[in-house]
């Protein structure tokens, strides 16, 4: 049982723009990812690839008539995004007691094409965020960036995180159809994650081919990636063979998960046969889901409102601190706005304790 009432199990650093030329290791140093002052914004740039939109993710609090898609480091990044010290200030500030880190520039380094450099870049990633969080270890642990395109580099990967002490593992939320995690090759990561009881979160924003030109009408879809990926992982007896695999569904919200475990149910009884599928009878598809899977969410009242049929001890909630969807400053008024008619016990477990035995904040 944790002391702690509030705990973001989804946030985010903003990575400063000499990061990777600091930390990249010295073979990749002239192609290390890096801040470009541009005319009238800046732009982070990972080679060709230009990475997120500085105005578009650093927007937390920021009315919406304000919010610009481009920005300035300097003037559009909150402090707390880079610097450990002003982020506990802003922790305080929105009754937040301990975070959960994601990246943010990095995300979108997982549509890295060429193996050793996108390693590269996620092991300075990973040290770097390692660095920040001992400002205060107690309220800071990161989600270390796994590349999945050599097995044994990523499960090496996997165990070097966990020896800095990271607190869980983040993949791409979907590989391709040619290439998926229901597919035996990913295995044997999924045993070493199973075996060092580290958290393997698919977190928004992380496709290995992302679209390059994204529509307002992208935002209301993008739970998609994480139930395709879900689906081939069920489909394909994942979670049969690691049943005490887990895996996160990050900031893809939860309202959509109890109609996918009605329909992966019915999909799986009425055309199974379609695909030669062997899996076993023995547990629907959705008692794996829910057995396997954690959700986060920031602004999901549908959600909260069917919270047992996704299964309380798998919601997590969270402030997605400094981005564009934010509830940062006003995330106890959003909380209970959210929990309204939810029983204390119930909420304590959604906004802290299940956060808390997962990434172990004492």
């Amino acid at each position: 049982m944790t002391s702690l009432t509030c705990i973001s199990a989804d946030s985010h650093v903003i990575e400063p723009g000499d990061l990777w030329l600091n930390y990249i290791d010295a073979e990749f140093a002239d192609r290390a990812p890096h801040l470009v002052h541009g005319e009238d914004h800046d732009t982070f740039m990972c080679e060709e690839m230009e990475l997120l939109p500085i105005g578009s993710v650093a927007a937390a609090g920021v009315p919406a008539e304000q919010i610009t898609r481009h920005g300035r480091f300097d003037t559009h990044v909150p402090r707390g995004g880079w610097d450990p010290h002003a982020r506990l200030a802003d922790m305080e500030q929105d009754g937040v007691q301990a975070e959960v880190l994601y990246p943010t520039m990095a995300m979108r380094m997982f549509a890295i094409k060429d193996p050793p450099f996108q390693l590269a870049c996620f092991q300075a990633y990973n040290n770097w965020v390692n660095d920040y969080c001992q400002e205060d270890p107690n309220k800071l642990k990161a989600v270390g960036l796994m590349p999945m395109d050599d097995i044994e580099v990523a499960i090496a990967e996997l165990h070097r995180c966990r020896s800095l002490g990271l607190a869980g593992a983040s993949v791409a939320i979907y590989q391709d159809a040619d290439r998926h995690y229901g597919e035996p090759g990913f295995d044997p990561f999924w045993a070493a994650a199973q075996d060092l009881d580290i958290p393997v979160s698919l977190h928004i924003l992380t496709e290995r081919n992302p679209k390059l030109k994204r529509n307002i009408s992208d935002g209301i879809v993008e739970s998609s990636w994480i139930q395709r990926s879900l689906g081939l992982m069920v489909f394909n007896g994942v979670f049969e063979r690691f049943p005490k695999l887990k895996i996160v569904s990050a900031e893809n919200d939860i309202g959509w998960v109890p109609y996918f475990l009605e329909r992966i149910d019915y999909i799986f009884d009425r055309r199974r046969n379609f695909f030669s599928m062997d899996l076993s009878r023995k547990e629907l598809p959705s008692v794996m889901v829910k057995r396997n899977t954690y959700f986060t969410f920031m602004r999901d009242r549908v959600g909260v409102i069917n919270r047992h049929l996704i299964g309380l001890e798998h919601v997590l909630w969270s402030s997605d601190y400094p981005h564009n969807d934010s509830t940062w400053p006003r995330s106890q008024e959003m909380i209970d706005y959210l929990m309204q008619g939810v029983p204390d016990d119930e909420r304590r477990m959604i906004v802290a304790e299940n956060a808390a035995a997962m990434y172990d904040f004492s």
